[in-house]
């Protein structure tokens, strides 16, 4: 904002309207105190008795205006009406040449500052003071002057005050018209502005060159507490509506004033660090990352945008204007990238040894059995032909995996429920999974639970479920299934080690993984993150709990019953 602009405010608010009050009755007091000093000194001495008396005037209207200050109640338009009617009564009163045009001229100026600060109608107003000063010029005429010359006199004064009230009128209007535009582009930005004092700074800085500072940079890398101290003395006057949503405060009032030393933390010293070195290095702008946190605690991220303008060549650095563009979101969001090229890269490798380590044993068997067929017993070759199937098996069930999870991705995943029996599905599962898995089972009698599923979709998740629990599980392997209000759940248990709690809902997610057991391959990290999109598609839910050292998975269905 310009100068005029900061010192009128005249559109502002009540706080500013008492600011602008009170700087017109200092105005006012000390040119009344400084006239009626003139007067009073010329007249004493030179024994001059009229200006004594013109001194009367200005002295109580420098009373008066002290008066209201002390009391902390500026009343400016009663100081200058009280001064506009005592003008008028001592011309009448002291007789004296020169005095009349002197006294037109400060009726003309009252007037205008009238103009400003008073509360009456406007048109009221003009009319009412235009009359003041032709009458005023009326009743001052001299003996040799006819009456229509005073008033003529006054009506050119009258014409004067108005011309001068109009221009004023016209630059406040003026004024308003970009205090408010200034205001809209502030308080409704859509990004965190912040209008600060850095002269505190200015002055620090100049500080360390007296005390032969050259490299300001070095000097903060060996004094670190000083960056701290320095921001301490930052002064926040003003924050608009972004910068609170931003900060998650409820009131401006918790911004301004001088930066609390709580409130710097060592992520933000960097930013801090190169705005004092702009304000050494003499420049008005600067662009910087800025981390730090919320009122609630939470981090932030953002681009720093610091800018100062200059007055008379010089940084203005009262009046300095930060911009923060929040991005937040955007490193959230490059953070996840990164995670999901990190576990890209892990389920490449995954998928690769997964696929690896049947293939090879199944095309090292065939291989046995295609040039060495001759030279194995019968026994050998079932034994051969059931790990191959097997080890085929493995690599189905792998591939069809991936191929959920593929059509998950573009929402083409299709289940067809039927009524199916829960016991007969879950020993199915577990005598496919192989002859040395003998998992405990506690399951009603054969018919008595059943599902509308689709047997497929049911079949692929227990057999997740129970290779999981085979795979990463403790020795006890245990599948319970029971009945509530509508719905059946199956319960895959064991008495391994468990998921960490922070992990308990990460491991639903693609490729994700929350165990790392030697000797045994790292998974995919897709089997459960299939496992509950299918149990949703069929209108169930999967979910982890780890209770009294037992871990375990439960599916939750439809009842058909």
């Amino acid at each position: 904002m310009t100068m005029q602009t900061r010192f009128w405010r005249l559109s502002a608010p009540a706080g500013d309207h008492a600011a602008r009050d009170t700087e017109m009755v200092k105005v006012a007091m000390l040119i009344a105190a400084a006239v009626a000093a003139v007067y009073t000194t010329v007249g004493v001495l030179g024994d001059d008795r009229p200006l004594l008396v013109r001194a009367v005037l200005p002295a109580v209207i420098a009373i008066i205006g002290f008066h209201q200050l002390r009391r902390r109640r500026p009343r400016p338009a009663r100081l200058l009406i009280l001064g506009a009617v005592l003008v008028v009564i001592q011309v009448a009163a002291v007789d004296a040449p020169g005095v009349e045009e002197a006294s037109l001229l400060g009726l003309v100026t009252i007037g205008a500052a009238l103009s400003v600060v008073t509360r009456w109608s406007r048109s009221a107003f003009l009319i009412s003071f235009s009359m003041l000063i032709i009458a005023a010029q009326a009743w001052w005429a001299s003996g040799d002057e006819t009456l229509g010359l005073a008033v003529a006199k006054g009506v050119t004064h009258a014409v004067a005050f108005l011309f001068i009230s109009w221009l004023i009128t016209w630059a406040r209007q003026n004024q308003e018209t970009e205090e408010a535009r200034y205001e809209l582009l502030f308080a409704r930005a859509p990004v965190s502005i912040w209008e600060e004092d850095y002269r505190a700074i200015g002055e620090w800085l100049d500080g360390l060159r007296h005390r032969g500072v050259e490299d300001l940079r070095s000097y903060l890398a060996d004094h670190p507490d000083e960056t701290i101290n320095a921001a301490t003395k930052i002064v926040v006057k003003d924050v608009n509506e972004a910068t609170l949503d931003l900060m998650e405060v409820a009131e401006k009032e918790q911004l301004l004033g001088s930066l609390a030393a709580a409130t710097i933390n060592e992520p933000s010293l960097a930013s801090f660090e190169e705005q004092f070195v702009a304000i050494w290095e003499d420049r008005d702008h600067l662009d910087t990352p800025l981390s730090g946190k919320t009122a609630q605690g939470n981090d932030i991220d953002g681009v720093l945008r610091w800018a100062v303008a200059r007055e008379k060549g010089r940084l203005d650095l009262g009046h300095v204007v930060i911009a923060m563009v929040d991005i937040t979101d955007l490193r959230r969001a490059e953070h996840r990238l990164q995670e999901l090229v990190t576990s890209k890269d892990q389920f490449i490798a995954s998928v690769s040894h997964e696929l690896r380590t049947p293939l090879t044993a199944v095309v090292g068997l065939t291989h046995e059995l295609r040039h060495h067929h001759a030279s194995f017993s019968p026994s050998e070759k079932q034994e051969f032909m059931e790990l191959i199937a097997d080890q085929a098996a493995d690599v189905a069930n792998i591939v069809e995996d991936l191929l959920v999870a593929a059509r998950a991705d573009i929402g083409t995943v299709t289940v067809s429920p039927v009524e199916i029996d829960v016991a007969e599905t879950v020993r199915s599962v577990a005598e496919f999974l192989g002859k040395g898995y003998h998992p405990e089972f506690v399951l009603p009698p054969d018919r008595s639970l059943r599902v509308v599923a689709d047997e497929v979709r049911v079949r692929q998740i227990l057999r997740n479920l129970l290779s999981n629990a085979q795979r990463y599980g403790g020795d006890d392997v245990v599948v319970r299934a029971g009945q509530d209000v509508g719905r059946v759940w199956i319960e895959v248990a064991d008495n391994g080690a468990g998921v960490p709690e922070e992990e308990r809902e990460r491991i639903f997610e693609p490729y994700a993984t929350a165990h790392r057991v030697s000797g045994v391959t790292a998974a995919v990290g897709l089997g459960l993150t299939v496992s509950r999109q299918l149990a949703r598609l069929m209108s169930g839910e999967l979910s982890y709990r780890y209770e009294s050292g037992e871990s375990s998975f439960r599916l939750s269905l439809p009842s058909a019953g």
